[in-house]
């Protein structure tokens, strides 16, 4: 079972929640290794504009209770470029492009 909470978790934003794009990577190499999950909330269905984000490290946190994605902008802020960019590329994408 998952640990109890000991805070309200603040994963969630309200206007964006129907409105989202993610990725679970999981792999050995940089710049993402590790089992990661990063998700975009847009503003819009064209998520011209992103209103919240969300990355949790599935190793350390399956049950998804704290979002990283703020420290990790901070801390190490060219891989959540690289997730950033590969999430839209994957979102516009198709067939043989995806790979």
């Amino acid at each position: 079972p998952p640990p109890a909470r000991t805070h309200r978790c603040t994963c969630h934003h309200p206007t964006a929640s129907r409105r989202y794009r993610a990725l679970r990577i999981v792999r050995d190499a940089p710049p993402f290794a590790g089992n990661w999950l990063y998700a975009e909330f847009g503003g819009s269905f064209d998520f011209a504009t992103v209103v919240f984000h969300e990355m949790f490290d599935m190793e350390r946190d399956p049950w998804q209770l704290v979002n990283v994605y703020p420290s990790y902008l901070l801390e190490q802020p060219a891989m959540v470029a690289a997730l950033a960019n590969l999430t839209r590329h994957m979102y516009g994408c198709q067939g043989a492009a995806c790979r």
